[in-house]
């Protein structure tokens, strides 16, 4: 794959305006003319409230690194290694420095030696590479370099230590220059992010807070509708939240009150989160998310301090809806009806999930064939750039609660309308759906319609030879069956990637249903999941 840089787009940053060359050494030669002979160090540091990986902290040692279970190497000759320019997720976590968590978390003289070495390696080839100075990598980096100063110059000579507070310095003049054009864009959480901690650890850093904190009060305004990050991914959410708490814990060290808006982010985000997260307590695979880890989500929740008294159902603002009976939980998207099923702690219905660093892969996910819904060929597919959800009618019955749907779809000169409804039952072993098409128009070729329900790669499923009805069993031992009422329904191989980088095998039902304004309309399509 063709190296893109991340300056490719310049629409999220206004840089300095001597930033325009290839060549960084002579932009910091503009930029760094200040006298730099008598370096103070920090007068704060940042505290780190995440654990490192042992594991992976001797990885390091030995000069090898895993983004999400993809291979890197670390170290001179590799920073700017082609590979790593494929995948932009790869060049940011390792040109932002996360890896030193990690051997802090393996500590020891060997850890900080090599880390020493890292940062050296690094910062005698860096001014030939651009990208590393995009300012939200920036940003991050100098927030882990503070982090981690104390392991970095512990037992280090006073010249490798000058040379690591110079780079903390020109690092953070670098920010100051810089600005925020597209404050929805996630990047511009990093420099927000290093420029509050520039204001906050060297000194005469208040002119840097200030605007630090001005910049994330709009990226905050922006990224942030309804309490929900508006990527509507629960993985982005919960990662901008984790930000935002690194935050608030640095301005309360260094004094200063948190901000009420500042608050408020985590205390409307987190119940949300928590809305998010199945019945393993990993999350839903929405939008880009994958699982992530059910101790780093309890740990989330137990820094933010925030007391969730009802984890939140009709979601309606935000475009989802949680419905819980029994043993069962179901979110269910507004966007295009997908949802997610689980029983106990099986997950049953699931959609695709996410590549966290290869972008081909994220555009394959990205359609609608990916999530456990109805998809319309020829219709636009690219889940991310539906920007109405679905009309919602949510009603707690009795026996039950029925969510219903309803939206307008446009192929060429044709409208359809299409409705989805789905009944959770009290008990929670039983749900019934329905999805209907409605033309008001004529057309005379076939629209081919699919009705997919992507299952968990740990359920067992297998199709009748009537090809009428799929049983089920679920790890737990659960039995259950899922029928409906017309077209052809087939057990077909699919694709699931939960965690890391590697797809597993799973299998889908998929019920293929042809369609054209000839047909009875509108056309309804029943269908039902029963458990024992």
């Amino acid at each position: 794959m063709a190296a893109r840089s991340l300056f490719a787009d310049q629409t999220v940053f206004k840089l300095p305006g001597f930033f325009s060359g290839q060549i960084i050494s002579h932009a910091f030669s503009h930029l760094f003319k200040a006298d730099h002979s008598e370096l103070a160090p920090p007068i704060l540091l940042p505290t780190d409230p995440w654990s490192g990986d042992i594991g992976q902290g001797r990885r390091i040692l030995s000069g090898s690194y895993s983004v999400y279970g993809a291979k890197a190497k670390l170290g001179r000759d590799y920073w700017f290694d082609p590979e790593l320019y494929a995948s932009p997720v790869m060049f940011k976590e390792i040109h932002s420095f996360v890896w030193l968590r990690d051997l802090r978390a393996l500590g020891g003289e060997d850890a900080r030696r090599c880390a020493r070495e890292l940062i050296l390696s690094w910062l005698g080839e860096a001014k030939g590479g651009k990208d590393v100075f995009y300012p939200s990598v920036t940003g991050f980096r100098f927030y882990n370099l503070l982090v981690s100063y104390e392991m970095l110059c512990a037992s280090a000579s006073n010249e490798i230590t000058q040379e690591i507070i110079l780079s903390i310095t020109q690092q953070s003049e670098f920010l100051e220059k810089c600005d925020v054009i597209d404050y929805a864009h996630y990047d511009s959480i990093g420099y927000a992010k290093g420029l509050i901690a520039a204001g906050l650890c060297l000194s005469g850093g208040e002119l840097r807070f200030n605007k630090g904190l001005a910049s994330l009060e709009k990226i905050c305004t922006c990224q942030i509708q309804n309490g929900l990050h508006i990527s509507r991914s629960p993985e982005t959410h919960f990662r901008f939240l984790t930000h935002i708490l690194d935050i608030r814990f640095l301005i309360t060290k260094a004094g200063y009150p948190v901000p009420d808006w500042l608050n408020r982010v985590l205390d409307q985000g987190a119940p949300l989160l928590r809305a998010f997260r199945m019945g393993d307590k990993r999350l839903a695979l929405f939008n880009g998310s994958q699982e992530n880890d059910a101790d780093i989500l309890d740990h989330f929740f137990n820094l933010s301090r925030v007391r969730v008294r009802k984890i939140p159902g009709n979601m309606p603002k935000q475009g989802f809806t949680r419905m819980s009976h029994g043993k069962s939980l179901m979110l269910v998207d507004h966007i295009d009806g997908a949802f997610e099923w689980g029983f106990g702690k099986d997950r049953l219905v699931v959609n695709c999930g996410y590549h966290p660093t290869d972008p081909e892969w994220q555009e394959h996910l990205d359609v609608a064939a990916a999530r456990s819904a109805f998809s319309f060929a020829g219709v636009h597919q690219i889940v991310s750039e539906i920007d109405k959800p679905m009309d919602e009618n949510t009603q707690v019955l009795i026996d039950g609660t029925m969510l219903e749907l309803e939206r307008n779809i446009f192929r060429d000169l044709s409208s359809l309308k299409y409705e989805r409804r789905i009944f959770l039952s009290e008990t929670g072993r039983d749900v019934f759906g329905e999805d209907v098409i409605h033309s008001n128009e004529q057309f005379d070729d076939t629209l081919n319609a699919t009705l997919r329900f992507h299952l968990h790669p740990k359920i067992q499923a297998s199709v009748t030879q009537d090809h009428g009805t799929v049983l089920l069993k679920l790890p737990s031992g659960v039995g259950g069956y899922f029928s409906c009422s017309e077209g052809e329904m087939t057990v077909e191989a699919s694709v699931y990637l939960g965690q890391g980088i590697q797809p597993r095998k799973n299998s889908q039902i998929a019920i293929n249903l042809p369609f054209n304004s000839q047909m009875a309309v509108p056309r309804v399509i029943r269908w039902s999941f029963r458990l024992a």
